[in-house]
């Protein structure tokens, strides 16, 4: 049998409304690996943000941040930063105007004082 790559989308793919894996998603990416197949996660979700499902599920490959970084065995095999210069303009242009300014890290948010705490929800 010919070894695919199988990527899967969090939220509507892997977890139902109520942000649940149902057992028969369990049983389906587990005979996907028992058939040899490379089974990862694809989200635009950071690290943080989708730790609980590559827990919960037991994914060892990863991509997050809308590809901007990729694991393989839960090693950093990829990146693409943003430039910290555009960021510091980008955080400036929106404190003058008056609009809040945040920028999501794997493990983190980084937030101007204009942006407020409270509006923010995490999926």
């Amino acid at each position: 049998m010919e070894r695919k790559l199988f990527a899967f989308d969090i939220d509507g793919t892997l977890l139902n409304s109520e942000k649940k894996a149902l057992d028969s998603t369990r049983e389906a990416l587990a005979k996907l690996r028992e058939q040899g197949h490379l089974v990862t996660l694809a989200t635009g979700r950071s690290r943080y943000m989708a730790q609980e499902v590559i827990w919960d599920l037991d994914f060892t490959n990863y991509v997050l941040c809308n590809g901007a970084a990729a694991f393989v065995d839960h090693e950093q095999y990829y990146q693409n930063l943003l430039h910290a210069e555009a960021l510091e303009r980008l955080a400036q242009d929106s404190d003058q105007r008056g609009l809040g300014f945040a920028c999501v890290g794997l493990d983190d948010i980084k937030k101007s004082n204009q942006h407020r705490a409270e509006k923010m929800e995490i999926a």
